[in-house]
């Protein structure tokens, strides 16, 4: 394989299959910007554990859902990075902007789930501080592999 690469031809089909990948977006996610509007009564109600398994949940992409949770942290990694590289290829000053969050289900820190994506601007108007209770609106995406990931619509406070 690495003779293979060495040789000018296999190196212009390696570049030639890199680029078809990316410019037919295959295996990548999807951005998805905030709607304008967001009404409430269009989402429907999930829980965390919902959202580790959604196949048997009966989740898929484009579903609008609401979910409670606990606010954890916004980490500093991409959950999904290689799986999601060819997306921040396609998209990569909107892919960038986006910010990665983790939440609890629970209180007693159980139903961990890091796939919570907000844009800087909604980090800086919601200013989200660990174990806040919240009632996130938001959309599934989807990213490459299967997986899925909550595009953040709107957050609520939760009183305890």
């Amino acid at each position: 394989m690495a003779i293979f690469l060495c040789r000018p031809r296999g190196i212009r089909i390696l570049v030639s299959g890199l680029l078809v990948l990316v410019l037919l977006g295959g295996g990548c996610g999807r951005y998805q910007p905030v709607p304008a509007v967001v009404d409430p009564h269009a989402y429907r109600q999930v829980s965390v554990k919902a959202l580790k398994a959604p196949g048997p949940a009966g989740l898929a992409a484009g579903d609008k859902i609401k979910l409670e949770a606990y606010f954890w942290e916004f980490v500093n990694y991409d959950p999904a990075m290689l799986r999601n590289y060819l997306t921040g290829l396609r998209n990569p000053i909107a892919w960038s902007r986006l910010e990665w969050a983790a939440v609890y289900g629970r209180p007693q820190m159980r139903d961990y789930y890091d796939r919570v994506v907000l844009d800087r601007e909604q980090r800086r108007d919601y200013r989200l501080k660990r174990m806040d209770h919240l009632l996130i609106y938001g959309e599934l995406a989807p990213m490459a592999g299967g997986l899925l990931y909550l595009r953040v619509h709107r957050v609520a406070r939760l009183d305890d």
